[in-house]
């Protein structure tokens, strides 16, 4: 299903499955724009990534407790840290859910043309992985059952024929 570009995107689990794609600077200018609005309509959001509203391109916003944001155009992930955190996550996307989450600590990443290898820690970091995930075609669900899942299929006894 496609959908209207500039709009948030609700409850699709299909649509967010597919990858992103990079973006050029012209369309990072037009979306990031449109971003900041949904952003801003939205008090509880701290992050949204494009394909949230419609646009399938690799760029995401995260709010930070400065007046400043995170921009995230093209972002490359560098390194991730061993060492995680447990935390509960919500989504614009899928409003009123909330899920216990399990990432790493720490991220390193590259971001825009010309911007140098960056470290996020903490809450920055998590908010970060979760939009990544988005751009890379995973929700919460994703990550949800590979980090905290304790199941373990079992291998079916084949019996023999005699």
């Amino acid at each position: 299903m496609e959908h209207t570009e500039g709009k948030l995107v609700i409850n699709d689990k299909n649509w967010f499955s597919q990858r992103c794609t990079d973006a050029s600077e012209e369309e990072a200018l037009i979306i990031v724009k449109q971003m900041y609005k949904i952003l801003d309509a939205h008090k509880n959001g701290v992050g949204l990534a494009a394909n949230q509203i419609g646009y399938r391109k690799r760029i995401a916003i995260i709010k930070t407790d400065s007046d400043e944001s995170i921009v995230l155009v093209n972002p490359e992930v560098i390194s991730k840290s061993k060492e995680t955190v447990k935390s509960t996550e919500g989504c614009l996307s899928f409003p009123n859910i909330q899920l216990s989450v399990r990432r790493q600590e720490t991220i390193t990443l590259k971001r825009q043309p010309g911007f140098s290898e960056e470290t996020f820690v903490g809450f920055e970091a998590i908010v970060i992985q979760h939009e990544l995930d988005h751009l890379d075609g995973k929700t919460m669900w994703n990550r949800l059952y590979k980090l905290n899942s304790n199941f373990t299929p079992k291998k079916k006894k084949r019996k023999r024929r005699k």
